[in-house]
């Protein structure tokens, strides 16, 4: 072999360690764009997911936080137990055995008819629906027959209390065909 043999593979080893120097070098260019590009999408899936995650601990934050103290299991205290009283039902009011008159007080119309029907759906007999002699009635007043028995006057300021401010206005005449009136007013 001689110096001009070695002087060519010198030159070839060198130019084969060039183009694999080069060969390498690229990739390494391209995967530093790819990763470059793929910095904004994995920073926007980042912030997506923190979106979620809030989003759904914002919906159920009711879930986890009770404002309710927990109540204590009772437990025995040994010796006697002490007998647990019921209390004795109360005898229902029977709404059928009385029959009202429903009259409207104010200026607003249909009142007493929108009241009536409320009324006939607790289960009590209508027998007039109309207008009062006056429409400035501010308060409702409810009069009842003194011998129409007892729980009825009670009775019909607990049915119409939600909706309205009522007194007692006095009895009815005992010849009266109804055992009750009611009067509707503003409140």
């Amino acid at each position: 072999m001689g110096v001009n043999e070695e002087k060519q593979d010198t030159a070839a080893a060198h130019e084969e360690f060039r183009r694999v120097d080069t060969s390498q070098t690229q990739p390494s260019l391209e995967y530093g764009k790819k990763n470059g590009a793929s910095k904004p999408l994995l920073l926007l899936l980042g912030l997506i997911v923190l979106l979620v995650i809030g989003a759904t601990g914002y919906l159920l934050r009711d879930k986890f936080t009770s404002s309710e103290e927990p109540t204590p299991t009772p437990r025995p205290s040994g010796g006697l137990e002490t007998p647990v009283t019921q209390p004795t039902p109360t005898p229902s009011f029977d709404r059928s055995k009385y029959t009202l008159r429903v009259l409207n007080g104010t200026k607003t119309s249909g009142l007493a008819a929108t009241v009536s029907a409320q009324l006939k759906d607790l289960g009590y007999t209508i027998d007039k629906t109309g207008n009062a002699t006056n429409s400035a009635f501010t308060k409702t007043l409810v009069r009842v027959k003194k011998d129409s028995g007892t729980g009825l006057l009670e009775q019909l300021i607990k049915d119409l209390s939600p909706d309205y401010d009522l007194e007692e206005g006095g009895n009815l005449k005992d010849s009266d065909d109804v055992d009750a009136e009611v009067v509707l007013g503003t409140k």
